[in-house]
């Protein structure tokens, strides 16, 4: 009969719209699971992440700690204590210092390269067409001077950071800020698989000389 048609029609809606409500709280609930579980193993990889960065600025500094202790760090003894800190981890590829010479000093700083078993030492700058050649005349220079993962003849000694580019703006902001900086994301020349890095920057004060500004 009719009324009861009516009445099958009303309880089948209630049942259907029960049934579309207790899926929707399942699939509620399940997606807070999913989360909060997201969110647990997130904040779990950031603090392993922060954790080995902060391991890996400790280094840095400990470099720093080592030329602010004497007045003159030999290569022999920055190459055997950069050693000591990249023999435990794959992260850093490499250690440098970069003494800053002014246009006074260039040419007594390359002769000193020379002196100190570096071939054929010079300060110099990159090409437009990658080749290196002679930095032009600046009233100072960056270069790279020692280094712990490179050979003696290697083309890397007395590389000009003063260029302008993102090594030199990283250098400035350790230098005037007085603490660690971090360079933007770049490709590396070296290594294997994804290529893409950074480097660090902690500046190296004369012994004596105030901090407050710049």
């Amino acid at each position: 009969p009719a009324p009861y048609i009516w009445i099958s029609l009303v309880a089948g809606g209630i049942g259907l719209v029960l049934s579309l409500s207790a899926s929707f709280a399942v699939w509620h609930r399940e997606k807070q699971l999913a989360e909060l579980e997201l969110s647990a193993r997130a904040s779990g990889y950031a603090q392993t992440l922060q954790f080995g960065i902060e391991a890996y600025m400790r280094k840095v500094s400990g470099l720093r700690a080592l030329f602010e202790s004497t007045n003159n760090v030999g290569r022999d003894q920055f190459e055997r204590f950069t050693k000591q800190l990249l023999s435990d981890q794959s992260a850093i590829l490499g250690m440098s210092w970069v003494p800053r010479v002014t246009r006074d000093q260039r040419d007594s700083h390359e002769r000193a390269g020379a002196r100190d078993g570096l071939p054929d030492y010079r300060i110099k700058s990159v090409a437009s067409d990658g080749s290196l050649a002679p930095s032009p005349d600046r009233s100072e220079y960056l270069p790279v001077f020692y280094t712990a993962t490179e050979a003696r003849d290697s083309r890397v000694y007395g590389l000009d950071l003063n260029d302008g580019s993102i090594r030199q703006q990283t250098l400035e902001r350790a230098r005037d800020g007085d603490r660690l900086a971090v360079s933007p994301h770049f490709t590396l020349q070296r290594g294997e698989g994804d290529r893409t890095g950074f480097f660090v920057a902690a500046a190296v004060y004369r012994r004596g000389l105030p901090h407050e500004t710049v």
